[in-house]
């Protein structure tokens, strides 16, 4: 009644999780005999981590034992770009010309993968100039650079995955209208006008 290790596919990538105890060492070798190919790594073994599904995956020791982390670095400084804004004198609410429409649907895909897969700390942005793809302004452009930045300053930041023992309970609380009609801006910073959200 205790879960020894987890496999996760995608594609023809396969990823064994497991907690190091004699049977779970055992299956693992049993799956490598069964299915030799490709490169098999210990992650534990690399301090550099391995990658996964253009994840970087470590196993470092913390206050509390053994424990994961997962970051996209290489992903965030390699795809993760400022869109280049034409330096004629505009109004924040000026229509995004074409070449700067089409790079603001390209970051804001690059910043919906980080939010699902490493940086969750970004969700409520990405999600805020999703809906301002149509229609796109000046003003989510520069929110979109201003968003680029942040990720450039915070490259290092993982999900951390740590040990648990006892009992414990997850709690939660979501409202999921608070983003989407907001009267004000959330922060000063925050270029995203009322009208756009609800769009």
């Amino acid at each position: 009644n205790k879960m020894i290790a987890m496999l996760c596919v995608h594609v023809d990538d396969i990823l064994v999780i497991s907690d190091g105890g004699v049977v779970s060492v055992a299956v693992v070798k049993a799956l490598h005999e069964r299915w030799p190919f490709g490169t098999w790594e210990s992650v534990s073994s690399r301090p550099q981590g391995s990658e996964y599904c253009g994840k970087t995956i470590r196993v470092v020791a913390g206050p509390k034992g053994l424990e994961a982390r997962v970051g996209q670095k290489d992903y965030s400084l390699g795809r993760v770009n400022t869109i280049p804004v034409s330096q004629e004198k505009r109004e924040l609410t000026d229509e995004a010309t074409a070449v700067e429409k089409a790079e603001f649907k390209s970051a804001v895909g690059s910043f919906h993968w980080l939010a699902t897969q490493s940086r969750p700390d970004i969700n409520v942005y990405s999600n805020m100039l999703q809906k301002c793809q149509a229609g796109t302004m000046l003003a989510d452009v520069k929110e979109a650079n201003r968003l680029t930045r942040e990720i450039a300053q915070t490259v290092e930041v993982d999900v951390r995955v740590i040990p648990m023992s006892g009992e414990f309970a997850v709690c939660l609380w979501s409202d999921s209208a608070l983003y989407n009609a907001w009267a004000e801006p959330i922060e000063d910073d925050i270029a995203l006008k009322n009208e756009r959200a609800q769009g």
